[in-house]
């Protein structure tokens, strides 16, 4: 099995594996790391701040990869911040895409058939479009909404400032 763990605030944690010491963490927020251990893990809120977390768990098996690059790194790589006002990174292990995006007021981006989580990093103001229909999506920053599969669509920023999330395809 392999989980995705996406951290989307600045925090610290611990985490015990069964049998293990446990293991301290500082996180800059948002993060994605792969854990691929199949041992029961304890994560621990060191901070005194709320903790957010997204554990994605895949049913599909994957190969712990030791020279990969990745590991115990963040997996989205260079985040553009306001350097550009619309970015996407991405990466692929497996069954899983994730993207963390920004778009800048009015831009869009397009969505695919299979089904998303998304996961807001700021509060967010979207327009979920598909051929003639609109759909308003408002979440808080740290809110995660299900976006059901079955057909292609497009995200709108209807914000007026820019929108920036995590997008798990699956």
């Amino acid at each position: 099995m392999l989980h995705l763990d996406i951290i989307a605030t600045e925090s610290k944690s611990s985490n015990t594996l069964e049998g293990h010491a446990p293991v301290t963490r500082d996180w800059n927020g948002p993060e994605a790391h792969f854990v691929y251990s199949p041992m029961q893990h304890v994560v621990r809120n060191e901070s005194m701040t709320t903790y957010r977390e997204l554990i994605v768990e895949t049913m599909h098996p994957a190969n712990y990869q030791p020279f990969d690059g990745a590991y115990d790194t963040d997996l989205f790589p260079g985040d553009l911040g306001s350097t550009k006002p619309t970015w996407t990174v991405s990466f692929s292990r497996g069954a899983i895409t994730a993207s963390k995006s920004q778009l800048a007021p009015g831009a869009e981006i397009p969505i695919s058939t299979p089904a998303h989580v998304l996961l807001a990093l700021t509060d967010l103001e979207l327009s979920q479009t598909s051929g003639t229909s609109a759909q308003s999506l408002h979440l808080d920053a740290q809110e995660i909404r299900i976006l059901p599969g079955g057909s292609s669509f497009r995200m709108i920023n209807s914000g007026k400032n820019p929108a920036k999330f995590i997008l798990v395809e699956f």
